[in-house]
């Protein structure tokens, strides 16, 4: 961003050797420049850092999880810390009881719900599959707001219904509704679905796994106060692979065989994965994020960037900064990589929101909107002279 780029000659040379690698899929080459994005070697703080260790801002931060950057020194510290304490989990309650009263003051859930954790989202996600059966006897569910494109955005949770049980929600009788809401999707589809869903004894979950769900959420639509159950994601924990699912107290009063003692360690056994060094790590990363307001801090710090953007080509929606829509002139994959060139990493995808961390100064934020601002102006203008 600072000084000239470097040429890539080790970040090409993994490429061209990883040929068959399923991974060099991913990095197809625009002449001499990978496409969609260099093969980085590190992070640190705002910053992502490839092989020839030329420097990008990083506005994508792992779908907005890295609410503290890229590997913060407490996180860094409290890991080597913990890690000497053991790997394995079952014997971390004290923490579990912790976790459960932060997130509980931070989503607004009720303390009275129960709580189950897991080393990552899609653990969470792939036990919430096995719980709907096993416990509530839901066999039949659907998906609202996952087009299966990539575009749509990836839900661990969503991506099991997709491939396993997901009719059709207009005409089918479900026994279960995800709601892992897309930009696109018309709220009042998703409301009417949902209601008749829970009119029918069914469950409704909530799919909060990535930044931008639970942006949606936040925004307070009221079918969100409807959730039987609701499934998070790493942002919890400043992007430490976590996850974890609430389930109400009227829901776990309609779960079947849970009392029991060889049930309860049936279904528990899942949330006594979580690692007791992961657990702590996310103790600090809560209550460092509580000394900084909170979520509504942080969604402050994504307000004071889209300020400083051209508001001719970004929008704001639900707190989170996004490209505007029905701009035909931005040819995105184009833009990125001008954008790569200059050393700002954006996300992958148009659909995506741009968030920035606690590390992003504000001097580096004035510095990167201004090379935005004036690559997406050359970027247009390039385009309609182009089209001319």
């Amino acid at each position: 961003m600072y000084k000239r780029q470097k040429p890539l000659h080790k970040g090409l040379g993994l490429i061209r050797r990883d040929k068959n690698a399923f991974g060099a899929a991913f990095f197809p080459l625009e002449g001499e420049f990978p496409v969609h994005m260099p093969p980085f070697k590190r992070g640190k703080g705002p910053f992502l850092y490839d092989y020839d260790e030329n420097r990008y801002v990083d506005f994508e931060l792992s779908r907005g999880s890295l609410i503290f950057g890229h590997a913060p020194p407490w996180i860094c510290s409290m890991m080597k810390s913990w890690i000497s304490k053991g790997y394995s989990g079952g014997f971390s309650v004290g923490v579990q009881h912790m976790l459960e009263k932060r997130i509980s003051d931070l989503t607004g859930c009720a303390v009275s719900g129960r709580w189950l954790f897991f080393p990552s989202e899609f653990e969470a996600a792939a036990a919430l599959y096995y719980i709907m059966g096993r416990y509530f006897d839901k066999e039949r569910g659907t998906v609202i707001g996952h087009t299966g494109t990539a575009g749509s955005g990836f839900s661990p949770f969503a991506g099991l219904l997709l491939g396993a049980r997901c009719p059709d929600a207009a005409d089918a009788d479900l026994d279960f509704v995800v709601l892992s809401e897309a930009r696109e999707t018309e709220r009042d589809m998703a409301a009417k679905t949902v209601y008749r869903v829970k009119e029918g004894g069914g469950i409704f979950v909530s799919d909060e796994t990535d930044l931008a769900r639970y942006a949606r959420m936040r925004a307070g639509a009221s079918v969100y106060k409807e959730a039987d159950i609701r499934l998070f994601g790493s942002y919890l924990s400043s992007g430490i692979p976590f996850g974890c699912i609430y389930v109400s107290e009227s829901a776990v009063s309609r779960m079947r065989g849970i009392a029991c003692y060889d049930a309860f360690t049936d279904i528990a056994s899942f949330s006594f994965s979580l690692p007791l060094h992961t657990g702590k790590s996310t103790l600090r990363s809560l209550e460092l994020l509580r000394e900084k307001g909170g979520m509504e801090g942080f969604f402050s710090k994504q307000e004071k960037y889209f300020r400083l953007l051209d508001g001719r080509f970004f929008e704001q929606e639900e707190g989170l900064v996004y490209l505007k829509k029905g701009q035909p002139e931005i040819r995105y994959p184009l833009l990125h990589l001008e954008l790569l060139r200059k050393g700002v990493y954006f996300p992958l995808s148009e659909d995506q929101p741009l968030t920035v961390s606690f590390a992003h100064t504000d001097e580096i934020l004035k510095k990167c909107a201004k090379i935005v601002s004036s690559t997406m102006q050359e970027h247009v203008s390039g385009t309609n002279e182009g089209q001319r």
